[in-house]
């Protein structure tokens, strides 16, 4: 009979989660004023925190600092809908938002990973699948979209985007990038990484508004019940790894090696769960 499994808690081994929280919360507020300082006042018509850096963490397969996004989804105006494209622009936003979180906090455990993504592209896509209510904070502006109403296809979604992941050239992406370089690997494959275990909880148990609405420590227990330990030992082992490699500056490469490996088997696992639903 296997051992009972356990889905990792804070120990003393990890920085303070509240600081990290705080940090988090700088790095939001630093954007916010430098898009405020920076664009016209009517350019900018909502904002939006969502994803690891905003959901509730049980531990610390929630949230690794420099691997997470602090995802900030950002609405326009139509008129100004691309001003982040423009270079000068986005060099005086990226100053001034650096100059904020350094005032905010001169000496930091770690420095959050914001992402800006333009929501008026994003919200258009085709099968584009809004974030949960609950799990996205509306920061200002008209409230989130709705999460589809229509779990049969959300779960189709979610199957092709993990059948998506497969053939990935993973190999010339990780090869001249030793050392701390390995943070670009890591954070080019997180994106296809982090969402795993949410779509393939969706896939298998045709709940995909829960899937989305939980943080990864509670998918990780969800994920046993549907019969996929192996998949969730694989997503335990990758976060750890990648928190072992943080926590040792960048100097760990085995644990930096070993994450990208194991991000490369789950991946592949987590297509073939969605080929044999």
């Amino acid at each position: 009979m296997p051992d009972p499994f356990t889905v990792p808690s804070w120990t003393p081994t990890y920085p303070d989660p509240a600081q990290m929280r705080r940090e988090i919360d700088a790095m939001l507020e630093a954007y916010l004023a430098a898009l405020s300082e920076v664009l016209p006042t009517e350019a900018l018509l909502g904002a939006y925190f969502k994803g690891s850096g905003f959901k509730h963490w049980h531990g610390p397969l929630d949230y690794v600092p420099e691997l997470s996004d602090v995802d900030i989804h950002l609405l326009f105006a139509e008129p100004f809908r691309q001003v982040l494209t423009d270079l000068d622009t986005a060099i005086r936003v990226q100053g001034a938002a650096e100059t904020h979180f350094r005032k905010a906090i001169p000496d930091p455990l770690h420095w959050p990973r914001p992402q800006l993504t333009n929501a008026n592209d994003l919200w258009k896509q085709e099968g584009y699948v809004a974030t949960p209510a609950g799990t996205v904070s509306v920061l200002f502006g008209p409230p989130y979209p709705a999460f589809p109403d229509d779990p049969e296809w959300v779960c189709a979604e979610d199957r092709q985007r993990l059948l998506d992941n497969t053939g990935l050239d993973m190999a010339s992406v990780i090869v001249d990038r030793p050392g701390p370089y390995m943070t670009v690997a890591q954070q080019r494959f997180s994106w296809r990484v982090s969402p795993t275990a949410a779509r393939v909880a969706s896939v298998r148990s045709g709940e995909p508004e829960r899937a989305w609405s939980s943080n990864r420590s509670e998918l990780m227990s969800w994920l046993v019940e549907l019969g996929e330990r192996a998949l969730a030992e694989d997503i335990t082992d990758y976060y750890l790894q990648a928190w072992q490699f943080f926590l040792s500056g960048y100097h760990d490469g085995d644990a930096g090696r070993s994450a990208l490996l194991t991000a490369a088997r789950l991946l592949e696992r987590g297509a073939a769960i969605a080929r044999s639903a």
